[in-house]
């Protein structure tokens, strides 16, 4: 159970492009005679699966490794404060985040308190878990930059 937010039309490109490679290596690995050829195609599926996700997505679990978790922040009772309920492709009252939101909720995921709280928060954290939320930082940053310079809602489920 996570977080999952899309940007639209650049998720579902970039998902459709990968996705008949993907549904092929996943036959290739059921047809597999040994287990080499297994995992041959298992690393082929990962692959192409991690391309499906890699651009316009990013998820965050709702556990121990959850970025919001780190950054004092709830999927529930912060989250919805950034986010409009739309139509989108048809899809009546879905909830989506606009770039007006995206800018809001980044300005509040850099805030110095925020970002004090944050590492103050990972120091527990192995060297490894420390990279790991660092990294998942960054890639929220990024994705709300995405979503902010393209002026694409992002489409939540959370």
């Amino acid at each position: 159970m996570g977080a999952d937010l899309y940007l639209g039309r650049l998720f579902r490109e970039n998902y459709d492009k990968h996705r008949g490679p993907f549904d092929k290596a996943i036959e290739e690995r059921k047809t597999a005679g040994t287990d080499k050829e297994r995992d041959v195609a298992q690393e082929r599926v990962e692959e192409l699966y991690d391309r499906m996700y890699s651009l316009g997505y990013f998820r965050d679990s709702y556990n121990n490794s959850s970025l919001f978790l780190k950054l004092e922040l709830s999927w529930w009772e912060d989250f919805p404060r950034f986010t409009d309920v739309k139509d989108v492709n048809g899809v009546r009252e879905q909830t989506v985040l606009t770039p007006k939101g995206a800018k809001a909720l980044k300005k509040v995921v850099n805030n110095e308190n925020r970002k004090e709280k944050f590492f103050k928060n990972i120091e527990s954290e192995d060297k490894q878990g420390q990279e790991y939320f660092i990294e998942k930082y960054k890639e929220l940053n990024a994705f709300l930059d995405t979503a902010i310079e393209k002026n694409i809602d992002v489409e939540c489920s959370y």
